[in-house]
């Protein structure tokens, strides 16, 4: 049971990554479709932002992971979260396929454990018959 909670909780989060990088593809489409010199509000942090201009907007720092960053140009940043989805949604494949066989194991067990309870029922009730 614990083995396929944390399947679920796994799918979410998978799940979860996935749209974080699409949303990354839709900003850089955004940020690229944009002039040098526009105007933005950058955010410091959750609640306080200060006004600021882009430049460089054809160039993108990259998280490639464990902290590491690479400059791209706008196709290479979308080329490079497209494939980040495209490994999630095979991971995302691979673990649905184990969730159903995990399930249908414990479907299986429970249905054997039904049967076997009903087995001794009825044996305590042919001996408390006798």
């Amino acid at each position: 049971m614990q083995e396929v909670e944390f399947l679920n909780s796994s799918f979410q989060k998978l799940i979860e990554a996935k749209r974080k990088f699409q949303d990354c593809q839709e900003s850089v489409r955004g940020v690229s479709a944009e002039k040098d010199d526009t105007e933005l509000m950058v955010p410091l942090s959750s609640s306080l932002y200060v006004p600021g201009r882009m430049s460089n907007v054809g160039k993108f720092m990259v998280d490639v992971g464990t902290g590491y960053y690479v400059e791209k140009d706008a196709e290479g940043a979308i080329a490079h979260y497209q494939k980040k989805v495209m490994t999630l949604e095979k991971n995302l494949g691979d673990l649905t396929a184990v969730a159903e066989q995990k399930g249908k194991n414990l479907e299986a067990i429970d249905q054997i454990m039904r049967q076997k309870i009903g087995e001794e029922m009825k044996k305590k009730q042919t001996q408390q018959a006798e």
